[in-house]
């Protein structure tokens, strides 16, 4: 393992839609960043960008910071 972050998130945010597709924005709150050679703590203020397609297709795009 090189590193896993475990992120606290608020409830998702509905922010539109469109053809067949659903956008949402999940807040991230924290959390822990832990690994063998890295350690640390997720910082408030980042999030998940999400868009639902018809299906079982997902994108994520999370964007945070951590020190």
């Amino acid at each position: 393992m090189t590193f896993e972050i475990r992120a606290a998130v608020a409830p998702s945010l509905h922010v539109g839609h469109g053809a067949g597709e659903r956008t949402e924005f999940t807040p991230i709150t924290g959390g822990t960043v832990r690994g063998p050679r890295l350690n640390g703590t997720v910082l408030p203020g980042g999030g998940d960008w999400s868009s639902t397609h018809e299906g079982p297709t997902r994108r994520a795009t999370p964007n945070g910071a951590s020190r």
